[in-house]
């Protein structure tokens, strides 16, 4: 879903004003994501057209949309992003900037290996991310925060473009559709009823998963599983805290030991262009999650 700096702005100042103890943390994600936005604009995809073709028959397999002759292959795509967060990161002290050093030079001193990390990543391919750091005794969070970082914004453009002029398929997989990258958030909707009126009881809400990657959204079986897709009700549970209000919940499952987060769109006007922004808001949630030993399936926008 397309969405402007202004409405990220809009929903960060919310979070900093619920939770002032993460205001240092969102001003430094508010100057990224405004660089990200900026390289979004630059992104010229002129294989739309094919990917298009090739989305139905890809769904119909079971397959996500991006492949890796739709990846940018050159250093060119991803250069001016990675050199202005690199510069960015580095003002966060001198432990971090040491190790920007060293990720700037190994990064960049081969035009191939920034390309090579980029494409894998995209793919979901992390072995050669997590050897190449070690090899080289980086930072691997520091690492793998950077390369996402820049590949983040083709993959929302890549969403936003499909999405936008394609007739999608439903999809009934837990990865998402268009980049292959499990679910970050979920979100609970109210759904249409006949004669146009929201249906708000509990039956009456749609689930949708929101992509770790390309912020796409997705309905989704409420009683099942987003990872390992059990539908075993005795393993499906839930936990919301009190403080919240009804904002939301937990959903975990008792087999993979996963959990997701859920927005309920019932407490309050939530744009869903910018609702992956609310992983951020919900940081509680995931230390709870994991003391009680459920494991975060896919990396939030702060999982380093």
């Amino acid at each position: 879903m397309h969405y402007t700096f202004e409405q990220a702005e809009e929903v960060l100042h919310r979070i900093q004003k619920n939770r002032p103890e993460m205001n240092e943390i969102i001003i430094f994600y508010q100057e990224i994501l405004k660089r990200q936005l900026q390289a979004k604009k630059n992104i010229h995809l002129s294989f739309i057209p094919l990917a298009r073709e090739k989305s139905r028959e890809k769904f119909e397999k079971g397959y996500p949309l991006l492949e890796l002759s739709f990846i940018p292959d050159t250093l060119a795509a991803y250069e001016p992003l990675i050199e202005e967060l690199i510069a960015l990161l580095k003002e966060r002290g001198p432990l971090v900037s040491a190790q920007m050093e060293s990720i700037q030079q190994d990064l960049l001193q081969d035009p191939q290996v920034l390309v090579s990390l980029a494409q894998n990543y995209l793919l979901h391919n992390f072995v050669p991310i997590y050897d190449f750091g070690q090899a080289k005794e980086l930072d691997i969070a520091l690492l793998f925060f950077l390369i996402k970082s820049i590949v983040k914004p083709f993959a929302e453009r890549f969403a936003e473009e499909i999405a936008a002029t394609s007739d999608l398929p439903l999809w009934p997989k837990s990865h998402c559709p268009i980049c292959g990258a499990l679910p970050v958030l979920a979100y609970l909707k109210p759904k249409e009823a006949e004669g146009g009126q929201n249906q708000l009881s509990f039956r009456g809400k749609e689930r949708f998963l929101i992509c770790s990657l390309c912020n796409h959204c997705w309905p989704f079986p409420r009683l099942r599983c987003p990872f390992c897709q059990t539908e075993q009700p005795e393993a499906l549970q839930y936990f919301s805290l009190e403080s919240d209000n009804g904002y939301g919940r937990v959903d975990v499952c008792n087999l993979c030991k996963g959990y997701i987060k859920t927005i309920d769109l019932n407490h309050g006007p939530l744009a869903e262009e910018v609702l992956f922004l609310e992983d951020l808001n919900t940081i509680h949630w995931d230390l709870v999650a994991e003391k009680e030993g459920y494991c975060k399936k896919a990396k939030g926008i702060f999982s380093l």
